[in-house]
């Protein structure tokens, strides 16, 4: 009598993987914003990253004002952790934060090809 040494092999990864990111824009980050002269602003929250132990946020109007012009905003969190504020960069903060964003975008965009 011959045994059967038939060992399955049959390496079809059955764990669904389903890496499929929902990026549905539907529950964006949006955020209402007051402008020197108390005027409310709609922004999207389109991408959030850090720098030297500093958070930074970037902001598009959503009145389509500005098509492809995110604002940088530095988000200083509340003493008691409850909110934040985003402050404008001064120019020299603005220049050192521009290279890094960019990488971040370029990175992003190289991602989406």
């Amino acid at each position: 009598m011959k045994e059967s040494h038939e060992h399955d092999h049959n390496h079809d990864h059955d764990h669904d993987h389903d890496h499929d990111h929902d990026h549905d824009h539907e529950g964006h980050n949006h955020i209402t914003l007051l402008d020197e002269e108390g005027n409310e602003a709609a922004f999207e929250m389109v991408l959030s990253f850090e720098n030297e132990g500093e958070e930074y946020v970037v902001l598009f109007p959503l009145d389509g004002s500005t098509e492809d012009e995110g604002i940088i905003l530095r988000v200083q969190e509340d003493e008691e952790g409850d909110g934040a504020t985003f402050l404008n960069l001064s120019e020299e903060e603005f220049e050192k934060i521009l290279p890094v964003y960019q990488e971040i975008m370029e990175d992003i965009e190289d991602e989406e090809e």
